[in-house]
């Protein structure tokens, strides 16, 4: 829900092993952990990991990100390919956090159900749900196993 602007709970992080999630390094900043997701979307995080300092040195809130010249976030995020999607993704999404009433991350633009599930585990702290992602569901069973 849009109107939560503080996490539900702290999660237990994973930084104890050697390959934590990128949401556990950006958390509590929901926006950040949703730009993750968005950039994650058909990449890795090997790819993601090295342009994000840079992502968000420049645009550090969804203001920002908003108002970002398309061809300058083209240029940071070019490794992760399909450069003009994503750029429209990150850029609508950001409006649409500002500017729309939504309920849950999945109803912003470009917000799948990968998105949805890293929010509701995240941010919510719901350790209840079946996400399809391994990485994911990885976390989840750290998670329960630890809180």
């Amino acid at each position: 829900m849009k109107s939560i602007s503080h996490p539900l709970w702290t999660p237990p992080y994973l930084n104890t092993w050697e390959d934590p999630l990128i949401q556990e390094i950006y958390w509590p900043d929901r926006w950040k952990m949703t730009v993750v997701c968005l950039c994650l979307n058909m990449t890795s995080g090997k790819q993601v990991r090295p342009i994000l300092p840079e992502l968000f040195r420049r645009w550090s809130n969804p203001v920002a990100m908003k108002h970002a010249h398309r061809s300058t976030l083209q240029n940071i995020i070019k490794p992760l390919g399909f450069v003009n999607k994503r750029s429209h993704a990150l850029k609508e999404m950001s409006r649409q956090w500002l500017d729309k009433d939504w309920k849950t991350v999945k109803d912003i633009y470009g917000c799948g159900q990968y998105a949805q599930d890293s929010d509701s585990i995240f941010f919510l702290g719901q350790l209840n749900i079946q996400p399809k992602d391994g990485e994911l569901a990885r976390y989840i069973n750290f998670a329960r196993s630890n809180s």
